[in-house]
């Protein structure tokens, strides 16, 4: 590929381009740079230095390798990427030849300045060999890349090498075949001696591949290593200061427990492997690779285990409702035999650029595709059923579309919001602890100006485009920030260019982690329309700025209902005054109303359990949050029975215990019937409600000391546990006619491990805040909101 290639796709909103390499090497010809676009050489300076201004219209450019006449050192590759901030890219060309990569230097050079790869590219130049397209994290998510840039180098070099190899054994083959047929004894002579040098080299290969492998066997010792798992506890302790620092005594002791069980590889240099790694039916991974993994020890009943083929987006959405563990080029049938999933997910969207399984389903990712063809014969074999989501368009990865008819299940994206509940829908849903639901937006006094993420992209269709693009131009005039999600940024052809009106509201990209604390500090967002023949309908982003509590200006028709159509301004007629409505839109109380229509319809944890329901799966995920509502036995006999408070309730418990508190239980047991009938758990407990409590055998328990229930009173409780990520939820006493003092609900885990006493709901939710509002309590936190 060339250079003009890597670039072609990654210019939108670049007015120019920095090369500050300071070689030989003349690099001005082999950019291809489009009309629009500054070509500046300045020779290793940064900002400061030059006077060129590196902002986030900027793109630099450097060239590093072993060569010093035409390469910059690679130690000097940190001097370049500091200058630039959060969000913004860079490439950086490599001038090492094959099988010379020196990838722990790179690793390490990234690591120190927080740099994610983007993308790998090989090139088809003499001294540049490989372009490499960084972004800069914060640091917050400087630890998620480490993984995600070593597998993706790893993964290049290690092609790189079988190709040397597959070529050097075609060439070595040609050889030995003109050998055979040369008669005369000076060619015979000649070629003999070829043929022993290409033999040679192909040794030397085969060492490279077997150095390669063996140091990967050495990364999963280490990854594994009793050393490396305390440090990461004491690291994220120290980095995550609270739950984190709470936990880590007991992570430290389970670390310490299985210490010396980890399975090991044994490999050697000139030898395949002598020692294979033995099947573990564990149910969890110490892999490094794997952020989210289930406890060893924990009940995994009702909680869906899913294998995923898929971005890094996918797994971290997924896994505070479900089992999620992503699968690795080169070891995904290990990784399958060992977690046992109810469930492999291929998402077509994991072929994308960056993505460790980059190119999958396309011509040149087919040792992809025959490793994935090999994946499912490996769970067909051990009956694991097998889904195949088409989260963008299958002609982009034409090899998934041929392998669809080997998958049990083959869905298609249809957003948060399919109202038409087409049997093939799926999306992620929405994680609404993320978004910050439950706490207030920003002030109203503070001017906050309207906000965009997306682009102007010509697959909307030409109405939508010309219908946004006249919103955008009006909200330029209150302070438009516009934020690019980078889902163009491999869009073929040329795109227009972007009306000069809006140069100035161009805000650079905004990463996935960002964008949670960017909803809730604009207070309006203009929607992004759907592209054009996109059956979506309300697209994922729209759902999560709406959990966020802010309102969306529409240049498009959006089916929503009930109280969520409050929260949207229709710009279609009258942009500027849709623009000022939503902005100066008082605070209404109707955000516990949104919360729950995005809890029943677009919550992640509906979707997985729709997933569930049409892969025909046993474990059902809403088991998840299966609750156990705790009674007590003690009430006004002219008040409302205990049956009639259950039976009434939106959302029935999966259990009720009574607790008799001196009640005879067979005054009680009369009352119940009505419950065992409609086919709900009834225990009665002789004693007070913490000896209920120890009794409950379901994920959540909820505490109600007094009958006087609202038929909400459970379904608010799950909505409120749905927005936080605390071990209790609560409502506040503040809002009338909703749950009376001493009612939570309280994850049983946290209740015997002992992070939570119940004697902080005697009377003590209460709540200095606006009526209606909803709160949490961390553990052994009494008296203080989170």
């Amino acid at each position: 590929m060339r250079i003009a290639d890597v670039l072609h796709n990654r210019l939108d909103g670049i007015d120019r381009l920095v090369d500050v390499h300071e070689g030989e090497l003349e690099l001005a010809s082999y950019l291809g740079l489009p009309e629009g676009v500054e070509y500046v050489h300045a020779p290793g300076a940064t900002s400061d230095e030059s006077g060129v201004p590196i902002d986030e219209r900027t793109l630099l450019l450097d060239l590093v390798g072993p060569d010093p006449r035409r390469h910059r050192p690679l130690e000097r590759l940190t001097d370049t990427l500091r200058v630039l901030s959060p969000g913004q890219r860079a490439v950086v060309l490599l001038g090492y030849e094959e099988g010379e990569l020196p990838l722990h230097r790179v690793l390490d050079l990234l690591q120190q300045v927080a740099y994610r790869i983007v993308a790998v590219v090989p090139l088809g130049y003499r001294h540049i060999t490989t372009a490499l397209v960084v972004q800069r994290l914060t640091d917050i998510e400087r630890e998620t890349s480490v993984e995600h840039n070593m597998l993706l180098l790893t993964d290049y070099s290690a092609r790189s090498m079988r190709v040397r190899l597959h070529a050097t054994e075609e060439k070595l083959g040609r050889l030995r075949a003109a050998a055979m047929g040369n008669v005369t004894e000076g060619a015979e002579s000649e070629d003999a001696a070829k043929v022993a040098q290409m033999r040679s080299e192909l040794e030397l290969l085969r060492v490279e591949v077997e150095t390669l492998r063996s140091d990967r066997a050495r990364l999963r010792d280490f990854e594994r290593s009793t050393t490396y798992q305390v440090g990461r506890v004491v690291v994220d302790a120290m980095a995550k200061p609270g739950k984190k620092t709470v936990k880590a005594p007991a992570d430290l002791a389970r670390i310490w427990r299985r210490r010396g069980s980890a399975p090991r590889v044994s490999i050697t240099v000139s030898e395949s492997p002598v020692a294979v790694a033995p099947e573990v039916p564990a149910l969890r991974t110490d892999r490094l690779l794997v952020p989210f993994p289930a406890a060893t020890d924990a009940d995994l009943d009702g909680i869906v285990t899913i294998a995923g083929i898929w971005p890094a987006e996918s797994e971290r959405v997924l896994a505070p409702d479900a089992r999620a563990i992503t699968l690795h080029p080169n070891q995904a049938a290990t990784q399958l035999r060992r977690i046992d999933p109810d469930l492999l997910l291929v998402q077509a969207s994991a072929a994308g650029p960056g993505s460790s399984w980059a190119a999958l389903g396309t011509p040149p990712g087919l040792m992809r595709d025959r490793e994935l063809a090999s994946l499912l014969d490996e769970a067909a074999a051990r009956e694991v059923r097998t889904v195949l989501w088409f989260d963008r368009p299958p002609y982009l990865a034409p090899g998934l579309a041929a392998l669809a008819d080997r998958f049990d299940l083959v869905l298609h994206e249809r957003g948060p919001w399919a109202d038409a509940d087409d049997a093939d829908a799926f999306s992620l849903g929405v994680q609404l602890a993320r978004f910050g639901a439950l706490e207030p937006m920003a002030s109203t006094e503070r001017a906050v100006p309207p906000a965009f993420l997306g682009t102007l992209d010509p697959r909307l269709g030409h109405h939508n485009y010309a219908r946004l693009e006249r919103v955008m131009r009006a909200a330029a005039g209150s302070g438009l920030r516009w934020f690019d999600d980078g889902a163009a940024d491999e869009l073929a052809g040329t795109r227009p260019g972007v009306p000069s009106e809006l140069l100035g509201a161009r805000a650079g990209y905004l990463v996935a982690g960002e964008r949670p604390a960017a909803y809730r500090r604009h207070r309006a967002w203009i929607a992004m329309p759907p592209l054009a023949g996109d059956r979506s309908g309300v697209q994922r982003r729209t759902v999560e700025q709406l959990a966020a509590g802010a309102r969306l200006i529409a240049s498009h028709q959006l089916f929503l209902d009930g109280e969520l159509k409050t929260r949207v301004f229709d710009a279609a007629s009258d942009p500027q005054h849709a623009i000022d409505g939503a902005l100066h839109s008082s605070s209404d109380a109707t955000q516990f109303a949104v919360l729950r229509e995005l809890y029943g319809r677009a919550s992640t944890s509906r979707w997985l359990a729709r997933l569930a329901r049409s892969a025909s799966l046993d474990v059902r995920p809403a088991l998840a949050r299966a609750t156990t509502l705790v009674l007590s036995g003690v009430g006004d006999p002219a008040g409302p029975s205990v049956a009639s408070v259950v039976l009434a309730q939106r959302e029935r418990p999966a259990a009720v215990v009574v607790a008799s508190n001196g009640t005879s239980p067979a005054e009680i047991g009369g009352a119940l019937d009505a419950l065992q009938r409609a086919g709900i758990a009834v225990s009665i407990v002789a004693g007070g409600v913490a000896d209920a409590v120890a009794t409950a055998a379901t994920p959540w328990c909820a505490i109600a000391e007094d009958r006087d229930l609202p038929a909400e009173h459970l379904l608010d409780l799950h909505v409120v546990a749905a927005c936080t990520t605390s071990p209790v939820a609560s409502l506040g006493t503040s809002a009338p006619g909703r749950a009376p003092a001493g009612s939570a609900l309280v994850r049983t885990d946290a209740l015997r491990a002992g992070t939570v006493a119940l004697a902080q709901f005697d009377g003590a939710l209460t709540w200095e805040g606006a009526p209606g509002a909803f709160f949490a309590y961390e553990p052994n936190a009494a008296g203080s909101a989170a």
